[in-house]
């Protein structure tokens, strides 16, 4: 019993210390974020009009091969491949691309997740991270779906 009543003493301790509520100028701009999510939010199943003709994802579209900025675009190796093998080869690094986008937006949602957990109630905090989860998963959505439209098999972050 008195390793419970410590653990809730020291939770109650943890959310003391994370309590934003004297910090005006922190919590005005919590307030603006969260009520500016509410008024302008993004959802990628319908402001990407994904088959639109100009979104479509062909296996001769030479807007997939690697511009000169990409470090395998500029590779003499690369540069030496047939048009249709650069095409492919940057259809999978954008697919990929987009893959590491969702696992990098995934830790993001786990990390504002347990951070609203412990916050105390009340907090500003709070509402703001979860609109914050909110936008990031409709992120891991909209690259989700372009992996699946290029159609290639990409490992993304590793583990």
């Amino acid at each position: 019993m008195a390793v419970k009543a410590a653990r809730t003493r020291m939770i109650r301790r943890w959310r003391r210390n994370m309590d934003v509520l004297d910090d005006t100028e922190y919590v005005t701009t919590l307030t603006t974020l969260s009520e500016g999510s509410v008024r302008r939010n993004f959802n990628p199943y319908t402001d990407i009009e994904w088959d639109s003709p100009e979104f479509a994802v062909t296996p001769d579209d030479e807007r997939w091969i690697l511009p000169a900025t990409d470090p395998f675009g500029r590779h003499p190796w690369y540069q030496s491949q047939p048009r249709q093998r650069q095409i492919e080869i940057g259809m999978w690094r954008q697919a990929n691309v987009a893959k590491v986008g969702l696992h990098f937006e995934s830790i993001l949602i786990r990390g504002l997740m347990n951070y609203a957990f412990w916050v105390p109630n009340g907090s500003p905090e709070y509402r703001y991270c979860l609109h914050e989860s909110v936008e990031e998963c409709n992120h891991t959505l909209m690259f989700q779906e372009m992996v699946n439209r290029i159609g290639a098999d990409v490992p993304g972050m590793p583990r």
